[in-house]
């Protein structure tokens, strides 16, 4: 019960730490906000045809803005944040002091989950007002829920990519070097992609992470969990955190 107490007052510093640094804070709500006001200004008004039927290209899009924004709030920003810590000395001294390792990592766990709820509610809004988009409010809880296990899967896997990033310096790139041809290939950016690549995407954890928030936004989607999509996307998590556990690393290597 303590170490609860004190993982949800980490999740607060964390959030003012982050909030602290203006630059850091706006790039991660501004650049989401951006591609939601490209892609809708430019397709928001087309009709995309899906499996339930043909949709208004906003609904979908707002699923796809919320993968790139949710992976940038959790697996970008924990392979960058997570190798840069390590190598000031920051999880170093934090492992030495009587807070637990594990409320450590919540605290940045439960941040990240945070951020992608608030960028959500970012994202939602502006669609709803800016370019006519809907969200049935029955549906609100489903997606609060799948929006959660996308965020702590995507979460485990930055941690397993940062335990294996050599320093600092070289995390940003790492860590887009890593996500950006998978945004490609699971039709972030794009709706259609080739059947090839969409086998191979539908085992990799963004294409059914997209698939499972789109079918929430779809007026015709059912309107319950896509428990097959979230399974893998809990999958990758489960096998990541298992990982991660055993090859994170609190001090810089020599």
């Amino acid at each position: 019960m303590r170490d609860l107490v004190l993982a949800f007052r980490q999740v607060g510093y964390e959030r003012r730490s982050f909030f602290r640094n203006p630059a850091a804070a706006g790039f991660t709500f501004v650049f989401p906000v951006m591609f939601l006001v490209i892609f809708g200004l430019l397709y928001g008004d087309q009709v995309y045809e899906l499996e339930t039927g043909p949709v208004q290209a906003i609904q979908y899009q707002m699923a796809q803005i919320l993968v790139f924004a949710v992976v940038g709030t959790t697996f970008v920003s924990f392979v960058t944040s997570l190798a840069i810590r390590r190598d000031t000395g920051e999880l170093k001294r934090k492992r030495g002091t009587p807070v637990s390792p594990t409320v450590v990592l919540a605290g940045v766990v439960g941040n990240g989950v945070l951020l992608s709820i608030l960028m959500t509610v970012l994202v939602v809004g502006l669609s709803v007002v800016l370019f006519g988009a809907t969200l049935e409010l029955a549906r609100i809880p489903l997606l609060v829920f799948t929006l959660v296990i996308g965020a702590l899967a995507f979460c485990a896997i930055g941690a397993l990519v940062a335990a294996f990033v050599p320093n600092g310096d070289a995390a940003p790139a790492i860590a887009n070097l890593t996500i950006f041809p998978l945004y490609f290939l699971s039709g972030i950016f794009i709706p259609d992609i080739p059947d090839t690549f969409e086998n191979v995407a539908g085992v990799l954890p963004l294409r059914p992470f997209l698939l499972a928030l789109s079918d929430i936004f779809d007026p015709a989607g059912s309107g319950t969990p896509d428990w097959g999509n979230l399974a893998i996307v809990s999958a990758w998590g489960l096998v990541a955190a298992v990982l991660a556990v055993r090859y994170f690393r609190w001090s810089p290597r020599r």
